[in-house]
């Protein structure tokens, strides 16, 4: 369908959507990639579709934490290609579910307590609620439920953390960040409410930053 004929020839404009690309290659032939589970090498067809590692951005970090890793980019990528994708999802503690805090919940829930009204006249009604709000967030990342290192049958495929740069990704394991934890737990601070120890740009150490228990 052509709408204007100064484009080139081989520019095809459509009305509707094209059908659903199952092709990871997108027919582009590359030496050992393996194309279709007939190409497989002996043993059978590779186990994972898709793994990824990367920082904030690969791991759904919005909204100063990560909240909804279902609209992370490499998640998206795996619905629209049809093939099954687990990643880490962080929907807790009710009050603010992230990590280390979703400031779009805490704004709304903020708001919702005290009417909407959230200008600096009612500052000093907002703040207990608010320093409820993070303490519950801290308890919660650091003593509670979330403290506790997930079980999990498969590893996820998103292993991105926020905080992470191409050096973390290059030289961090599980048994580097598993020694960190057992030598430096995460300590409360009764002077800067929120989350102990949460990753950091060059060292990211938080049990919980690259996995929780149900990962999808």
């Amino acid at each position: 369908m052509a709408f204007d004929a100064s484009l080139p020839a081989d520019v095809d404009l459509r009305s509707e959507a094209p059908p659903r690309e199952t092709d990871p290659t997108l027919g582009v032939a590359r030496a050992a990639i393996v194309a279709s589970p007939d190409d497989a090498p002996p043993g059978g067809a590779a186990v994972n579709r898709m793994v990824t590692v990367g920082d904030s951005l690969t791991h759904g970090f919005k909204s100063g934490g990560v909240a909804e890793p279902h609209f992370a980019r490499p998640t998206l990528v795996a619905s629209r290609l049809g093939f099954a994708f687990r990643f880490p999802f962080f929907n807790a503690p009710p009050i603010c579910p992230g990590l280390p805090v979703n400031l779009e919940k805490l704004i709304v829930e903020l708001e919702k307590h005290h009417g909407g009204r959230l200008l600096p006249l009612y500052l000093p009604l907002v703040l207990p609620h608010y320093l409820k709000i993070i303490r519950e967030v801290d308890d919660y990342w650091d003593r509670g439920e979330g403290f506790q290192i997930p079980q999990q049958a498969q590893f996820n495929h998103n292993l991105a953390i926020y905080g992470w740069d191409l050096r973390d990704a290059l030289s961090k394991s599980r048994g580097v960040l598993s020694a960190q934890l057992k030598a430096r737990p995460p300590q409360p601070h009764l002077y800067r409410p929120g989350v102990a120890e949460q990753p950091r740009r060059g060292g990211g150490r938080h049990r919980n930053a690259g996995r929780r228990a149900g990962g999808e």
